[in-house]
């Protein structure tokens, strides 16, 4: 129990503060991890892509809401404000799994980055699969976040 609460209380230190929406009393901490295509993919010349994610998984723990585990996809655009590269970008989709969805946007340098939102906070991995950019575009890549997401994410609206 004591290095759960030092591993919260140190991530929550090392992401600074989370942006939660109004009334929101708890809050889960999440492992995601999906392999994504990234169409037309990213190289060393500044570009927008699309990309999404099926099969991830999702395990959460701190809240209940969340649920413990479940099937993830992610979607979303790379190379907002000009552009983005194998080493550096900004962007913006969305996680789903289940009844709900969390919007965030993120920037990344190099292999890590940052992501945030109404309701989630935290940092990445991002993993070439196949390409290193050096050989050609890199057009799938597994993704790994740790993040703090509220509770009270409301299920997705249909």
């Amino acid at each position: 129990m004591t290095i759960i609460v030092v591993l919260v209380i140190a991530l929550a230190a090392t992401l600074g503060p989370i942006n939660l929406p109004a009334g929101a009393a708890d809050i889960s901490v999440c492992s995601l991890d999906v392999d994504v295509v990234i169409s037309p993919g990213l190289s060393f010349t500044p570009t927008t892509a699309t990309y999404t994610g099926e099969g991830g998984t999702i395990s959460c723990g701190g809240g209940t809401s969340l649920g413990t585990v479940g099937p993830l996809s992610a979607a979303g655009v790379v190379g907002l404000f000009g552009g983005a590269t194998c080493s550096q970008g900004i962007g913006g989709g969305t996680f789903t799994w289940g009844e709900r969805t969390v919007d965030s946007t993120f920037t990344w340098l190099g292999n890590r980055g940052s992501l945030g939102g109404a309701a989630m906070s935290g940092t990445f991995h991002l993993a070439a699969i196949g390409s290193d950019c050096h050989a050609g575009p890199v057009t799938r890549a597994h993704l790994h976040s740790l993040a703090m997401i509220s509770d009270t994410v409301p299920p997705a609206e249909e």
